[in-house]
């Protein structure tokens, strides 16, 4: 894998491929650029939801999947209507 300082040295590269305001709730679909792996760059898929009158403020919750799971649009949506990003 990786070292710390490999992974702080990484620039935090986000590409909001698109924004969508459904009831009082903005969902942007993004990828960020991970490491190379294999020699074959990675982008990582998510989703971020928060309430209408924005992020700033507000706790965080980071919701990380495995075993085969999919990025879940809907649950992000259900914290950011509890006031969550």
């Amino acid at each position: 894998m990786w070292t710390q300082q490999e992974l702080n040295e990484l620039p935090l590269a986000v590409d909001v491929v698109e924004t969508s305001l459904l009831d009082g709730v903005c969902t942007e679909q993004v990828y960020y650029q991970s490491h190379c792996y294999e020699g074959i760059p990675i982008r990582i898929f998510g989703y971020c939801s928060y309430p209408e009158d924005g992020p700033k403020g507000r706790p965080a919750l980071l919701y990380i999947h495995g075993g085969g799971l999919t990025a879940d649009r809907e649950l992000t949506r259900l914290f950011a209507r509890r006031g969550y990003v």
